[in-house]
């Protein structure tokens, strides 16, 4: 299945696998670290499949838009007036969530689903990535995730939403507050096939300390269930890179979370949040070895 290619030979909808020699801006930070994985040695089983939509995919769809109207709009805004604010912010949402794919591009879509992933009944997570060429790399630019067992519909509906939401307002601040082009952003999205196990364990790896912004480390946050919660009480990690690659023991300190609930899977596929027991509570949920 051959994806379609831009005049640059970026391919609009791809699996993770194709994206390995793909500008990391135009997928953004994660799934760049993905697709290496995904070609290393021995690394590609932990990998989850992946279908990615890269920001060529969002230029075709909204880059006419967006360099006419949606950028005089936003020229106009005045960010010190808040009712001012939030009403030219609601038109720019409202122009683009009219914005309709056409039947070439959905049919793209679903073929790449059908082609690269197991199933559709099992959760995805729809991840957005923002990336700024001339920004700090460590700058992290608020993004939606959606969990869940979605329709091809639904995921189109969900895909929408996710670049409609580059304009709410917390976005639209979080640019302003830290100086970032609002139409410097190079904007794509992975929909990630979740393993799903009764005891499933999730993760999370940055590779700075998120809270300090100190790049000699890499801190790593996991906790029970099909997803991790940024917000929940996780277990933390955090591993020095000197060490790692000396190959020596490289975990340098490590906070026990408690981990009360955990999402999963009831008996309609439907996702919950369950209590976690005692016995799993009380010991980390990976090992440090």
């Amino acid at each position: 299945m051959a994806p379609f290619f831009t005049s640059e030979k970026i391919p609009l909808i791809t699996s993770i696998s194709n994206t390995a020699n793909i500008d990391v801006f135009c997928v953004g930070q994660k799934i760049s670290c993905f697709a290496r994985m995904s070609s290393g040695v021995g690394l590609s089983k932990y990998v989850p499949k992946t279908v990615v939509l890269t920001s060529a995919f969002f230029d075709e769809v909204y880059g006419q838009l967006l360099k006419r109207d949606i950028k005089a709009i936003v020229k106009k805004l005045d960010s010190t007036s808040k009712q001012s604010l939030q009403s030219s912010l609601r038109r720019v949402r409202s122009v683009l969530s009219k914005v309709k794919f056409s039947e070439e591009y959905i049919s793209l879509l679903y073929q790449t689903l059908d082609g690269y992933l197991d199933s559709l009944d099992v959760p995805f997570t729809l991840t957005s990535a923002c990336s700024f060429k001339h920004a700090n790399n460590d700058i992290e630019h608020p993004h939606t995730i959606t969990h869940g067992i979605l329709s091809k519909e639904q995921l189109v509906k969900e895909i929408k939403k996710s670049f409609v939401d580059f304009f709410s307002k917390e976005a639209y601040m979080f640019r302003e507050k830290n100086g970032l082009d609002h139409f410097g952003c190079e904007f794509s999205i992975s929909i990630r096939q979740e393993f799903v196990s009764s005891q499933s364990v999730q993760g999370v790896a940055y590779s700075y300390d998120p809270a300090t912004h100190f790049k000699d480390v890499i801190t790593v946050r996991s906790g029970y269930g099909l997803f991790i919660d940024q917000a929940a009480d996780n277990d933390v990690f955090v591993v020095s890179k000197e060490s790692l690659e000396k190959g020596g023991s490289c975990v340098i300190a490590k906070d026990h979370g408690d981990k009360k609930y955990a999402s999963v899977l009831d008996v309609r596929g439907k996702i919950i949040q369950k209590k976690v027991s005692t016995a799993r509570k009380s010991v980390f949920s990976v090992k440090d070895e």
